[in-house]
């Protein structure tokens, strides 16, 4: 019997003896629980990264849920803030209006106590206004002027009786013309009045340099 060893093995001098002497079957069951084991932390694995979904679809769905809670709290906030611009918004429509009603309603006025008063300084010495009659030419037609053949165009007529010296009817025509807006002034009759008094009815015709303009149009642009 030879002692050579066999070309390629190694002799192992003092080596660990290894010999199995459990059945297979503790092996395999051995196996067995080390896969299920492995197994197992799997599964908690997979449940883990299940219940991280889980938890980041429930805060995105809470943050979701915050935004439309605070974008409703906004628009509400707006819809209160609207309602009270309603009635602002309204007031300055009714304002508007008011202003509008004005012009138009003062479009054809004439302040009449200052205008007779002017009309009393053109008098002369001795001179008495005892009736006068004023009425406007389509008043309530703003852009209208009357005009008369042979009279030029007005927006008012004056009928003015006075009792005056018969000396002083023609100064007081040519002082007539001093009055804002006039037009012309047509004598209508002279009759004696008493002794060498007469009595004078003059037709005195306005045009819009004697509006008051207590409301003016607002300027275009």
């Amino acid at each position: 019997m030879s002692n050579k060893i066999p070309k390629g093995e190694t002799l192992v001098v003092g080596g660990s003896p290894r010999v199995h002497l459990l059945p297979p079957e503790v092996s395999q069951k051995k196996r067995s629980r080390q896969l299920q084991s492995r197994l197992g932390l799997g599964v908690v694995a997979v449940l883990a990264v299940a219940a991280l979904a889980v938890a980041g679809a429930y805060l995105a769905t809470l943050n979701a849920q915050t935004g439309l809670l605070s974008a409703q709290s906004a628009s509400a906030s707006i819809a209160v803030q609207q309602r009270k611009y309603v009635a602002v918004t309204q007031v300055e429509t009714d304002v508007a209006a008011i202003k509008k009603a004005q012009i138009r309603a003062t479009a054809k006025e004439i302040a009449w106590a200052p205008y007779i008063d002017k009309l009393s300084g053109t008098l002369t010495e001795g001179m008495k206004i005892v009736s006068l009659e004023a009425g406007i030419d389509g008043a309530f037609l703003p852009s209208t002027t009357v005009t008369v053949p042979l009279e030029g165009p007005r927006i008012a007529s004056l009928k003015v009786t006075v009792t005056t010296p018969q000396k002083s009817i023609a100064t007081w025509l040519d002082n007539l013309t001093s009055l804002p807006g006039f037009v012309d002034a047509t004598p209508g009759s002279v009759d004696q009045d008493k002794g060498s008094s007469y009595k004078v009815v003059v037709d005195l015709h306005i045009n819009d340099a004697a509006l008051a303009n207590r409301f003016p149009a607002p300027k275009a642009g």
